[in-house]
This record gives C-alpha cells, sequence and structure tokens, in this order.
C-alpha cells in the first residue's frame, strides 16, 4: 500500500529538545496526544477517532456515499469474481468504508491523532468497531495513522517497548491510499535514549543538522507508520503527536467529517479496483520476489504476489529460499484482497510461526482444508483465494536474494512431495496453535 514518487532517506542521531524544532523557534504549546502503559494502542486519541468515525457512517450522506461505491464496484466487476465472494461484498464494503472514516476523522492536522487502522473488527470500549482493513493487509502489521501537513511543525515522541517491533517504518504520504511515499525513516535510522524514548520532528524544513527528523512536502497528509511484529508476542511502540505551531483552524465539525469520508472514499475507488487486479493474476501463479515500492508497497521490502484456485482435494505448494532475510511470510486474503479471519485462521504465517525444511528452505501448504502439516495456510474454505508473499531485512549481498518455487498438488499426496521432516499435527495441536492466535491478536486489540 505504500508507493515512491519520491524517497529522501534522513539519518539521524537522537535529539530530546522539548522547546524547539532545530533552528525554528519554539511555538505555543498545544496539548499532546497520550499513551497508556498498557496496550501502547490504547489510548484517549484511538478512543475519540472511533467515536468520530462511527458516528461519521451512519450519517445520510455517508450512507450515500457506500451506496454509490457499492454500485460502481459492481457496475465495473459484473460476473468477474466467483460465487463465493458475493456473500463477503457487504462486509467489504463495511471495511473500505469505515477505513476512510477513521482517515476523515484523523484528517485535521491542525490537531493530529495518532490512530490504529487497518484492523479487522473488534470490540473497543463497549463499541462495536467494523474492519477498516484493504489492500492487501498484512497481520504482522501494526498500522498507524498520523495526519500531517506540509506547513507545521509536529514531534512525534515515542517509547520503545519492553518487547519491540522487529522493524518500525516511519513514511510520509501524499495520498489517502497510502500508496504515494514522499518521506521516510526506520527506527534503525533513529538514535533512541538509554531509556528507549526517541522524538522525530516533522516539518518543510531540511534538518540541517538535526536529529530525527523528516522534512515534509507539499501534498503531505500523513505520517503512515508499520510496527512489523515478527514475533505476535511483540508490543507496538508506544506515540504521541504534538503540533507545534497554533491551531489555523478549528478542529472539524461531524458534518465535515462525514463529507470528507465520502469524497475521499469515492476519490480512491479507482486506485482500489487497481489494487484489486493486482491481486487477481493468472490462476496458479504468483509473481517472482520484486521491490514492493514500484506497487505501492514498503519501500524497503521485496514481495510476490498470486492467485491460487484450488479444489477441495488440492492444495497449493510455496517453498520459499529466504536467503538472508530477517523477516518472511505468506498470507491468504479473501477474493476483495482483505485478510482472512487471522485470529481464528492460520490464513497467514511468518518464520517465527512455521516449521523449516533441513536445508533451511521453508514449505507453506496453502488449502481450503485441513492437510495436517503444521505450515498450513488456511484459506477459510475458499477456493480463489489471492495471496502475498513479503521478505524484509534482506542481504546487501545481490547474489543472496530470496527466491520461491510453488505448485499445485493433490492433498493425499502431499506425504509422498514434501519434506520427509515435514511436522504434521493433529487436530488437538492445530487447536492449541489457534487458541495461541487467539490470544495474541486479544492482547494486541485490547482496549486497556
Amino acid at each position: 500500500m505504500i508507493g515512491a514518487k519520491r524517497m529522501l532517506l534522513v539519518t539521524a542521531a537522537v535529539t530530546m529538545a522539548i522547546s524547539t524544532v532545530g533552528g525554528v523557534a519554539a511555538k505555543p504549546k498545544t496539548a499532546a496526544s497520550s499513551t497508556t502503559e498498557a496496550n501502547p494502542l490504547a489510548t484517549a486519541d484511538q478512543n475519540e477517532i472511533t467515536r468520530k468515525a462511527l458516528a461519521a457512517i451512519q450519517t445520510e450522506q455517508v450512507r450515500k456515499g457506500r451506496d454509490l461505491a457499492a454500485f460502481r464496484w459492481k457496475a465495473v466487476l459484473r460476473d468477474e469474481p466467483p460465487a463465493e465472494a458475493w456473500p463477503s461484498f457487504d462486509s467489504m464494503m463495511d471495511d473500505f468504508m469505515f477505513n476512510f472514516a477513521i482517515k476523515a476523522a484523523a484528517s485535521d492536522a491542525n490537531y493530529p491523532k495518532v490512530v490504529h487502522i487497518y484492523t479487522p473488527p473488534h470490540s473497543w470500549q463497549g463499541m462495536a468497531v467494523p474492519g477498516s482493513r484493504w489492500g492487501g493487509d498484512n497481520p504482522d502489521n501494526i498500522y498507524r495513522w498520523i495526519p500531517i501537513d506540509s506547513t507545521g511543525h509536529f514531534r512525534l515522541n515515542g517509547k520503545v517497548s519492553a518487547n519491540p517491533p522487529s522493524d518500525v517504518s516511519y513514511v510520509l504520504v501524499g495520498d489517502w491510499n497510502t500508496s504515494k511515499t514522499l518521506n521516510m525513516v526506520e527506527q534503525s535510522d533513529l538514535k533512541v535514549n538509554s531509556d528507549g524514548s526517541f522524538s522525530i520532528t516533522l516539518d518543510p524544513e531540511p534538518a540541517n543538522g538535526r536529529a530525527n527528523h523528516i522534512q515534509t512536502f507539499p501534498g503531505a497528509k500523513a505520517l503512515f507508520i508499520r510496527d512489523s511484529l515478527g514475533d505476535w508476542n511483540q508490543r507496538a511502540n508506544a506515540l504521541a503527536i504534538q503540533r507545534l505551531d497554533p491551531p489555523s483552524a478549528p478542529p472539524m465539525t461531524d458534518d465535515q467529517i462525514a463529507a470528507k469520508t465520502a469524497d475521499i472514499a469515492l476519490e480512491a475507488l479507482p486506485h482500489v479496483y487497481w489494487f484489486y487486479k493486482l491481486a487477481h493474476g493468472h490462476p496458479n501463479d504468483i509473481t517472482q520476489l520484486t521491490k514492493s515500492g514500484s506497487v505501492g508497497g514498503l519501500l524497503t521490502q521485496r514481495a510476490g504476489s498470486g492467485l491460487a484456485v484450488l479444489a477441495d482435494d488440492e492444495a497449493m505448494l510455496i517453498t520459499m529460499d529466504p536467503s538472508d532475510a530477517a523477516y518472511y511470510s505468506v498470507v491468504a486474503h479473501n477474493n476483495w484482497w482483505i485478510t482472512i479471519d487471522y485470529a481464528n485462521h492460520t490464513s497467514s504465517l511468518n518464520n517465527s510461526q512455521i516449521t523449516k525444511n533441513a536445508d533451511g528452505t521453508s514449505t507453506f501448504v496453502i488449502a481450503p482444508r485441513d492437510p495436517g502439516a503444521h505450515n498450513w495456510i488456511d484459506t477459510g474454505g475458499l477456493h480463489t483465494v489471492p495471496l502475498v508473499i513479503r521478505t524484509q531485512g534482506l542481504s546487501k549481498n545481490p547474489a543472496r536474494e530470496p527466491s520461491i518455487k510453488f505448485r499445485v498438488v493433490k492433498v493425499n499426496e502431499l506425504k509422498t512431495v514434501l519434506p520427509k521432516e515435514t511436522v504434521w499435527v493433529t487436530p488437538a495441536q492445530r487447536h492449541s496453535q489457534i487458541t495461541e492466535r487467539q490470544r495474541q491478536i486479544a492482547a494486541r486489540m485490547a482496549d486497556h
């Protein structure tokens, strides 16, 4: 979902100077958003934006926008999706509209908030919250959105968690689809204080020797943050945003948020359809791993995508040679390129969740029904399934690039064609595998 028009990586040393932003005089202090010590995602910002987004999707204006978006989807798709896809069309529209309701409610850079987005449906502070996923979301990522403009001066204060993410990227995006990268910095580029605290400044001026700085550019919409959890027991960093300039306008009204929700959802629809077509390639074919930035993904990632079309008695085998990659994963999605319920299904697996082959490769088994292999990518019973394969933390040696091989076989052939060291699980062991995933996602989505 992240593309690259322009990238200016800023390597830096740390600063925790609170009163100034480099050579810019200190601005009148405004209220900073807060974090909690339990779940770093359970914040006052999250509560406020969730309530505003829920109110927006109940308005007549957003309902009409949703109806128009659904009409346009169906008009262009006609009979293209398989029959099994249509029962989830309405839930896809729920995710689609709520994604843009969150972005609209958190679009005012005069009063910036840190908000967790691209999440599955969940309960939050007594509220039934729809999903906000689309575009091939990754269950290993915690995505956050902070409104930023090209004229203001901002400071993002953070605290690295006790069990920190494998990687974090801070990407300045110039569109509502998060596919136009204007600038970025990664956690590994930042200097962090001995207590785990750090600050990143954002403003229109170059760094000019300032540490941990992201220069903003015209068209900036938001800072889009990915905390990548190579291990689902890891915790996101705590974050709080502060605008150092006085606001130039009053806060957005509920009517303005509703109007913006409808507008940006309809504006994004052609791009979303492009992503949809990208996900639906040739049946039972997977692209080799290429840099993700060219198709709107993370600039520092190599990824492949494909479409598994399987009968009940078939399985697709994907064998990955990760080379020196620190992270790799396979994720199954429904027809609409939204993740299949990954708390209750092994619909995604990364290298910390699988068993590996003796030669250092890893084989994933994609199938509609449980074949008994530990490395089962569960399609949730679906037979036409877009797949995304990701690798990160790659070697700088071009001779050590990761690669994949794939083929479709009959399920009853698996014990013959899979490596002899393949781990097979009992129903009880599968239940334990799912129970652990449920626990980890519940901790991630805890509202306290």
